[in-house]
């Protein structure tokens, strides 16, 4: 998967897919540490600042439209994972 933070596209298999704003941040934010979960609370943090009182179950939407998007297997996620009990990772 391709990221172009500067004309703000990402191609996974070579085909530019559109991502709102926020789901573009997710990626960003995920991106720069593959394989590693940050927690819920810190990209919240990123999106919204320290105090969001709907911010968990917003991100969770963002989130969970993230693999549909990417064209990921439902199954066998390739590209954006949740990890139980503390957040989301990239990959991995």
């Amino acid at each position: 998967m391709v990221i172009d933070l500067t004309a703000r596209r990402v191609s996974p298999r070579g085909i530019v897919i559109a991502l709102n704003r926020l789901e573009f941040a997710i990626l960003v934010a995920l991106s720069e540490s593959p394989g590693e979960p940050l927690t819920s609370r810190h990209l919240q943090s990123i999106l919204w600042g320290m105090s969001q009182a709907s911010g968990r179950s917003a991100l969770g939407v963002h989130v969970s439209n993230l693999p549909r998007k990417l064209g990921d297997d439902p199954v066998l996620r390739r590209y954006v994972r949740t990890v139980r009990g503390l957040g989301y990772c990239l990959g991995g």
